[in-house]
């Protein structure tokens, strides 16, 4: 019933709402940027109506409720707030019917042996929370930081230093090419994107074995996390540019796969991080396969395949019909024992679908009177700009190799609306360039020092790509972007080793469900080429960025004004609530923790000296008031 004066926030966002006439509240999700949490916040109908309410709630009305919630146009009033809050947790677990522990009847041999047995005499916690314009604060995170200016003065994007690209194909979230720009050295004909023919031998002397099965517990949303290991192992072998399609080597891989068991198969799943049940595994690469193959509108795209194995041999029919049907792979008999024409035919076939920008892959010395099966996929992609570069803008300037050294090279620029921000635990700032079919775009990210791509590309398997491209807000950006021409071929099988696919090429190789059993087979070669080229061809985006104001102007904007006390949630929706509290009362910015009994024969969190250990205050997720991003990892 005291009315204090505090500082509060506003915005107004279209979120999820609903009403509750049982709990006598509304309830409001504010998401981070991110999409993986939220905090949601129970505001009473009554300004002393949270005890009520607090008393009414439990899990199931409250999943009831959630799934109701509409999107509506908010005007949100929030007060800052900062507070902690340590509690001695064992009276309510044992409330909640955790009584063992606490006791003589402890059963705790699992974690430590000695003359005493072990009891939990008390469980302690300590949370605090930090909310304001910018997001929340919560103890014991880490941080991914985007800023982006939107609104503010026209960002410079200047890739006037190396930097790191990928073209995404956003239905299937795949990475068709990815690749490192360290010195554009060569501009060549004014040609759009390219190619990646990458091919596997067979070789048919060597021992066939099922070493049992190794399984994956890794999930199929992880599949594109191959693609980023791929890129940090080629950018381990010289400081070159190179350029590689992950979509290209998975398709090969999963030819491979198809034949595969026992280990290898094991390894293969682990590696692409896929099911370890075969045939979820087998589903996901049909999927993919499938999204692959459809159709550009506006864009052109082109992964086909071939398998040829040596005249006297043969495949297993069901292998066959698996790679005509899944995959639309033709399997043809070749003359290994002639191999200067099949490498003729191999080149020919990869000249003509990359329109000429691969003229040769294969050298016929790879080919051996050993080899019995050659796996051979070719990529091609021809994408215009969105948002096209103008041609008389385009001009040489400094490109620098080093923190200090420049060489001069043929930039490009333009201007346009661009999904772009800054990662502060890559160092780097991330933009988005689409094509004129909205299906693809290059993602280029561009790290702050001009010496910093080998730190960003470290830190890139522990900060998802992904997520942050879903979640950037368009700005208007002024893009500078070199003209560059790459090509870079590469034996893909020491690499393939270290990440773990190992047996099929060697002796342990088990691919019995390709050949018949007495055909024993290895992998001997993945060759892998691929060329990219960049410039200014493109397309003029019409009416894209005028869509916004007309559903806040057809609704009634509803009032949020948490001017009195509510509780709250912060909630990852893969797992549920993270944290939950109750605010009252600005100035009682810190709960007072019950007494702690300090003989603890077992204590959880502590450090060196025996104490609680205090987590570090470290940024949390924000919220999208200002154009601000951050994911977080716990």
């Amino acid at each position: 019933k005291t009315t204090i004066k505090v500082p509060f926030m506003k915005a107004v966002h279209t979120l999820k709402y609903a009403e509750s006439m049982e709990l006598k509240s509304c309830l409001l999700r504010m998401p981070y940027i991110g999409g993986k949490f939220a905090m949601y916040i129970v505001l009473p109908f009554d300004k002393n109506g949270l005890n009520n309410v607090i008393a009414t709630l439990n899990p199931d009305k409250l999943r009831t409720l959630i799934p109701k919630m509409e999107d509506v146009p908010v005007q949100i009033t929030l007060p800052k707030f900062h507070f902690e809050f340590a509690a001695s947790l064992a009276p309510v677990l044992q409330q909640l019917g955790i009584t063992d522990m606490f006791n003589s009847k402890a059963d705790l041999t699992e974690i430590a042996e000695g003359p005493k047995e072990l009891v939990v005499s008390n469980v302690i916690q300590k949370a605090g929370i930090n909310v304001n314009e910018q997001g929340s604060t919560a103890y014991a995170t880490t941080v991914v930081d985007l800023t982006s200016k939107f609104g503010e003065h026209t960002v410079e994007f200047n890739a006037t230093h190396p930097f790191l690209f990928f073209i995404e194909d956003e239905t299937t979230n795949t990475v068709v090419f990815v690749g490192r720009v360290v010195d554009p050295t060569g501009v060549g004909k004014p040609q759009v994107q390219a190619a990646v023919p990458p091919q596997v031998y067979v070789n048919g002397d060597e021992n066939l074995r099922n070493d049992g099965t190794h399984p994956s517990l890794l999930d199929q949303q992880t599949f594109s996390y191959f693609d980023i290991e791929l890129a940090q192992s080629l950018n381990h072998f010289e400081n070159v540019n190179w350029v590689a399609s992950p979509s290209s080597i998975k398709t090969i891989l999963g030819l491979v796969l198809e034949g595969a068991s026992g280990a290898t198969l094991q390894q293969l799943c682990n590696m692409l991080r896929l099911p370890s049940n075969k045939t979820l595994a087998q589903d996901r690469l049909r999927s993919f396969q499938a999204e692959l193959q459809k159709a550009s509108k506006n864009a052109v795209m082109k992964s086909t395949s071939r398998i040829l194995i040596q005249k006297d041999s043969d495949v297993k029919p069901n292998y066959k019909t698996i790679a005509s049907e899944k995959y639309g792979v033709n399997i043809e008999m070749a003359d290994f024992t002639a191999p200067v024409e099949v490498s003729k035919q191999i080149n020919t076939w990869v000249n003509s679908l990359t329109q000429g920008l691969i003229p040769e892959l294969l050298d016929p010395g790879l080919i051996s009177t050993n080899t019995s099966l050659v796996f051979l996929n070719a990529i091609f992609f021809k994408g215009e700009w969105k948002v096209q570069f103008d041609p008389a803008a385009s001009h040489l300037s400094c490109f620098y190799t080093k923190a200090n050294e420049c060489k001069k090279t043929e930039f490009m620029k333009t201007m346009g609306f661009f999904k772009y921000g800054y990662v502060v635990s890559l160092g780097a700032r991330i933009i988005e360039l689409q094509y004129s079919d909205p299906r693809y775009s290059m993602v280029i990210l561009l790290p702050l020092e001009r010496d910093g791509l080998q730190q960003t590309i470290r830190n890139l398997p522990f900060n998802s790509v992904l997520p942050i491209l879903q979640n950037l807000p368009f700005s208007e950006i002024s893009v500078t972007l070199p003209k560059f021409t790459i090509e870079y071929f590469v034996d893909l099988v020491p690499l393939l080793k270290k990440l773990g696919a190992v047996d099929m090429f060697t002796e342990k190789a088990n691919l019995e469900e390709m050949l018949p059993p007495n055909k024993k087979t290895s992998i001997s070669s993945i060759i892998h080429k691929a060329k990219i080229i960049v410039n200014e061809k493109g397309t003029v985006a019409t009416g894209a960025s005028a869509v916004l104001a007309e559903t806040l102007m057809s609704r009634q904007v509803v009032q949020f004004r948490a001017d009195h006390p509510f509780l709250f949630f912060i909630r990852d929706t893969h797992t549920g609530f993270l944290f939950e509290g109750v605010y009252s009362s600005p100035f009682a910015s810190t709960g007072q923790p019950e007494k702690f009994n300090s003989a603890t024969p077992l204590r959880m969190g502590h450090n060196d000296s025996g104490k609680p250990s205090t987590a570090q205050n470290m940024a949390y997720p924000r919220l999208p008031i200002r154009n601000k991003i951050q994911n977080k990892r716990l």
